[in-house]
């Protein structure tokens, strides 16, 4: 079996691709690095000037982009509706031409799509669509996911061409039932995490406590307020701990910064762990964030309620409270730790997952068109 993963969000994929190569599969990666973080692709360069002017080359490049996947893999999966196409200057049905034609075709409930924007607020109470649009799109028109016609268009034929549709976190699985093609919605499968990279050593280390809040997206985060509520906690507790914003920076220099903190304050807006959160407790740290676990009714993530993890809270008083609160369970910390390492170990390990992908493959390439795999002996 050979394995294409197309985009990248936050190591999502570069993970898995780890955890499948363990058991033995073979992948290939192509991606643009996801920005400002650089990871890694096998396949690289393939983001062409979106000037008509180029409009030959684009043309010409995603023939040959589509003739050389279409012939070399079995398994071609998207990380998002929007990875390939004209957000990278090629051909826009591109990726609905490979997904329809593939042997099998496996599209990722990973990060913010059309169904997220729409059905997040109103299904879960809590969106960072607002705060997002105001602070990181800076308009309406900022946002391709919320009100591009052509991006919407994409999202649609995508999610119509491919086999499987699978759910990575409590949100997306949510959101995802709102898709017009929801048959095609297989069980969720964990965030992965390449345990072996991230090393948990105990705390506290040292006197002074490090407070870290990753600087990605500030509206999407809440950023916004979090600042204003580690300006007011450096005034009151300056003598035990550091408060730190730092971000848009090398995946590298993240985990140097990630390594040194004691205590991860990582987003405002949301219910699950996102990646952030999940590295943090896989090595050791104290994790605030958003998660609102106690209005999670499906079984299928009922397992979120057994994370050591703190609620960060809406507004900056809450903010400063529960951080504040945290900083007194110093004397709990070794304690804290061993149970996040473990949390994740049983549910995020990137092998456990990649085995889950790999059986979720398997079957379907087994019994093509049989999303629910009832009927794969």
């Amino acid at each position: 079996m050979k394995v294409l993963l197309i985009g990248e969000f936050s190591k999502v994929h570069n993970n898995l691709q780890y955890g499948l190569e363990q058991l033995g599969v073979t992948v290939d990666t192509i991606n643009t690095g996801d920005g400002f973080k650089k990871f890694s692709s096998d396949i690289k360069q393939f983001q062409i000037a979106k000037d008509k002017k180029y409009d030959f080359i684009r043309n010409f490049y995603s023939k040959c982009l589509y003739e050389y996947i279409h012939r070399k893999y079995d398994v071609v999966q998207f990380i998002h509706e929007l990875e390939l196409g004209e957000k990278y200057g090629l051909e826009r049905n591109l990726g609905a031409r490979l997904a329809k034609n593939a042997r099998l075709s496996v599209l990722l409930q990973a990060g913010c799509n059309w169904q997220y924007f729409k059905y997040a607020k109103k299904k879960m109470g809590i969106s960072p669509c607002e705060e997002c649009l105001k602070y990181d799109a800076k308009n309406k028109r900022g946002c391709p996911v919320a009100h591009d016609t052509v991006a919407r268009k994409t999202t649609y034929q995508l999610q119509k061409s491919v086999d499987v549709i699978v759910p990575m976190a409590y949100e997306y699985f949510i959101c995802s039932q709102y898709s017009p093609f929801a048959e095609k919605i297989v069980s969720p499968i964990g965030l992965p995490i390449d345990l072996e990279s991230i090393v948990s050593d105990g705390h506290p280390r040292k006197k002074k406590l490090l407070v870290y809040h990753p600087l990605n997206r500030e509206g999407f985060k809440g950023t916004v307020m979090i600042k204003k509520a580690f300006r007011i906690l450096n005034q009151k507790y300056s003598d035990i701990a550091e408060f730190i914003i730092k971000g848009k920076m090398s995946y590298q220099e993240y985990s140097a910064l990630m390594k040194e903190a004691d205590i991860i304050v990582d987003q405002k807006n949301g219910t699950s762990f996102g990646i952030t959160s999940l590295e943090a407790m896989a090595g050791g740290k104290i994790v605030l964030t958003g998660n609102y676990r106690k209005n999670i009714l499906v079984k299928e993530y009922e397992y979120l309620k057994e994370a050591p993890a703190f609620e960060l809270g809406t507004t900056v008083e809450e903010m400063v409270n529960n951080i504040a609160d945290v900083l007194d369970k110093r004397e709990e910390f070794n304690h804290l730790a061993k149970k996040g390492r473990i949390f994740v170990e049983q549910h995020h390990d990137s092998i456990k997952v990649a085995q889950q992908f790999l059986d979720l493959y398997e079957k379907n390439l087994c019994c093509p068109g049989t999303y629910t795999n009832k009927q794969c002996k």
